[in-house]
């Protein structure tokens, strides 16, 4: 299997896997903490892709806020997930192993092959940056 179709497979999975988190999230008499972590995988997945993709400039976004009601966020999931599929249909199989360059917390700039990122995008554990 190619690496690109392993990648749009992981986030196929990642996809079904939060979306069953998002049914359970429903459910939940308390829901504002799940709610919180569910917006900041939202957030994550946003904020790793405009670092790539504006670089050198920094996308200034939060890893935590906006905060989604829950109304929305599997819309605003949908469209994180829609926009990294997108990039990543974009790329050829070589352009997957390339460095890519980001602006860190720090102000720094990072390097790190593109496959790096995209996997932080899809392991992302609320907490870790």
């Amino acid at each position: 299997m190619e690496m690109k179709q392993y990648l749009l497979d992981t986030f196929a999975f990642n996809d079904r896997a939060n979306k069953h988190v998002l049914t359970r999230i429903r459910e939940l008499p308390d829901r504002e903490q799940c709610i919180k972590f569910f917006s900041h995988l939202i957030n994550s997945q946003k904020k790793w892709l405009a670092r790539i993709e504006q670089f050198p400039k920094d996308p200034n976004m939060d890893w935590w806020e906006p905060g989604y009601p829950l109304d929305d966020l599997e819309r605003e999931w949908n469209a994180s997930l829609t926009a990294w599929t997108d990039f990543l249909a974009r790329k050829s199989e070589q352009e997957l192993f390339a460095e890519v360059k980001w602006v860190g917390f720090d102000g720094k700039h990072w390097t790190a092959p593109l496959l790096g990122t995209m996997f932080a995008s899809l392991t992302k554990v609320p907490g870790r940056t």
